[in-house]
């Protein structure tokens, strides 16, 4: 027996029923007045719970509440209502070609002036010269090619990067801002999998080397009032410095 201040609401025989698709489903069911009654719905409103109100003899009410993941017909915990799914997907983008390991290969000498190579072809990159006074100005046979490449325009190239796609149905009772709030922070691999334990099936394609960093989340309401969370984590051998790391 349950006392709503000088009113009592009394928990009935709970009602069970079966059906092929979702297997046993309990519903509670409580009786007392209805003042009583509308006092104490308010404890069963947790996300994922069905109640109905049913009118009794005169001043009373029976109100009935099932969980949709419940088959007892008990309180849902958080954790059973947040539906999880995660995808591994690829990424295409451009990156600058002195951000490529050939340009890092270039050999330190090879340039005038105290300049190397690699600077001579900042410089020509900036827009800086023609490409026969460059061509002239480097000696390796990397740094003509490059200054060929940018001489016709090919200044950038394709890049494959690995994301980890993570999306989340949230109880619309949550924090949306909780579940984004990692957004532009690098992870290592090891500190990815700790702080968000993606499934031993998307670790292991997960590389071993390189970071992780955390792209800005979206989220978007349901017309159940649940929260849909997309998060992203994009993969690079090297992620800019300005990021913050996790320590």
């Amino acid at each position: 027996m349950i006392s709503i201040g000088d009113n009592q609401v009394v928990e009935l025989e709970a009602e069970r029923v079966w059906s092929v698709r979702d297997g046993w489903k309990t519903t509670r069911r409580f009786r007392g007045t209805k003042e009583a009654v509308n006092a104490f719905v308010p404890t069963l409103l947790i996300d994922g719970s069905n109640i109905r109100i049913i009118p009794d003899e005169g001043p009373l009410a029976v109100v009935e509440v099932s969980y949709a993941n419940a088959q007892d017909g008990a309180s849902v915990s958080e954790e059973a209502q947040i539906i999880t799914t995660w995808s591994v997907q690829s990424n295409e983008l451009e990156q600058s070609i002195i951000e490529s390991d050939y340009f890092d290969e270039l050999p330190g000498g090879g340039g005038v002036d105290g300049d190397t190579e690699r600077d001579l072809i900042k410089n020509f990159l900036d827009g800086n010269g023609t490409r026969e006074q460059h061509i002239d100005l480097v000696s390796s046979p990397q740094a003509k090619a490059m200054v060929e490449m940018i001489a016709q325009g090919k200044i950038a190239f394709a890049i494959s990067q690995i994301v980890l796609r993570r999306t989340r149905v949230i109880s619309a009772f949550d924090s949306a801002y909780t579940f984004l709030a990692s957004a532009n922070k690098v992870y290592s691999r090891a500190q990815l999998i700790a702080a968000f334990a993606p499934p031993a099936g998307v670790q292991s394609e997960m590389p071993a080397g390189g970071e992780w960093l955390a792209r800005n989340g979206t989220k978007q309401q349901q017309s159940n009032g649940k929260w849909s969370l997309e998060q992203e984590w994009w993969h690079g051998d090297r992620i800019s410095p300005i990021y913050e790391r996790i320590a």
